[in-house]
């Protein structure tokens, strides 16, 4: 794909129109539904890591 083109050389069958630059948060809003990944912070320090 050239700069100037933005059309690569190959295409998938069905895909005409010019490539669009986006940025990932126009495509999707996405909302983490808990504030942390782990569900507490009380840990056993029992095993070694």
């Amino acid at each position: 794909m050239t700069e100037q083109a933005k059309v690569p050389a190959i295409r998938f069958a069905g895909f005409t129109d010019p490539w669009e630059q986006r940025k990932l948060g126009e495509l999707f809003d996405y909302e983490q539904p808990q504030p942390y990944i782990v569900r507490g912070t009380e840990y056993d320090d029992s095993f070694p890591t």
